[in-house]
């Protein structure tokens, strides 16, 4: 079974990232952050897991194998940086380019 926390429900694709997790047998969604709390909360408690405030703390968490990225655009980036030295797995809602041309 593979932990998954969702970060973010910005992004226009988030329900169907989430749902397509909750329904893969091998996937288990088990937090929640975002970056404005109380939608975070509120989505969690939805779910009936837990919510995580701080980001730095759910991805350093070894308890969560992956992580499920729908934030704003302009934060992705800078989420899957984050992530780097996390060693979890990844799905991001936009793909990333390192060069401008």
């Amino acid at each position: 079974m593979i932990s998954v926390a969702l970060l973010s429900k910005w992004h226009v694709h988030w329900i169907d990232y989430m749902k397509e997790a909750q329904q893969n047998p091998n996937i288990q969604i088990v937090r929640i952050w975002d970056e404005q709390p109380e939608r975070g909360a509120a989505w969690a408690k939805d779910l009936g897991v837990g919510f995580e405030p701080d980001l730095e703390r759910l991805l350093a968490d070894p308890t969560i194998d992956g992580v499920i990225v729908t934030t704003p655009t302009n934060m992705h980036k800078d989420v899957i940086v984050d992530l780097r030295g996390c060693q979890k797995k990844q799905c991001a809602a936009d793909d990333l380019t390192s060069s401008s041309g």
